[in-house]
């Protein structure tokens, strides 16, 4: 019988050692940031290039055609291109001088910015709206010509990843 008590009484705390263990501990889970169909990051996807080696996210409405060297982001709105052009050039600079040039244009509001450690650069030519992303000899041209766009065409170009 004094054999018996310890058995017993070890059989019953292991028993209750594992029942409480088994029992998952409570976790504090943050409530998830609320977003409205207004706020310029909501309901976003990701849209990967299969060919030109990019991606972006874009507005969850809006529809994406992709041709070869180029992507047509398209709403209701109007249309958002994303073109990838080879260059000699060493440096974004030195391309969109020269383009400015050839083409006879003079980009507007410019302004010199790095895109996820790309250099970069934006402005207008007219009312149209352009980004270009430079990587080595490659630049990606990002446009709208739709003022109603451009918030759209920065937050778009804002979340562009080269994707090697």
């Amino acid at each position: 019988m004094k054999l018996i008590l310890p058995i017993l009484i070890a059989l019953i705390l292991a028993v209750g050692y594992f029942a409480v263990k088994r029992v998952p501990k409570p976790t504090y889970t943050p409530p998830l940031e609320q977003t409205s169909s207004s706020s310029p990051k909501a309901d976003l996807k990701t849209v990967q290039s299969s060919t030109i080696k990019f991606s972006v996210k874009i507005p969850v409405y809006y529809n994406v055609e992709e041709k070869i060297g180029s992507m047509i982001i398209s709403s209701s709105n109007g249309e958002i291109y994303i073109d990838k052009n080879g260059t000699n050039f060493d440096d974004l600079e030195s391309y969109v001088k020269d383009l400015s040039q050839k083409n006879k244009f003079n980009l507007v509001d410019k302004k010199n910015l790095v895109i996820n450690g790309l250099p970069s650069i934006s402005g207008k030519v007219g009312e149209e709206k352009n980004y270009f992303i430079y990587k080595t000899n490659t630049v990606y041209t990002l446009s709208a010509k739709s003022e109603k766009l451009h918030s759209t065409l920065d937050q778009i170009a804002q979340s562009f990843r080269y994707t090697p």
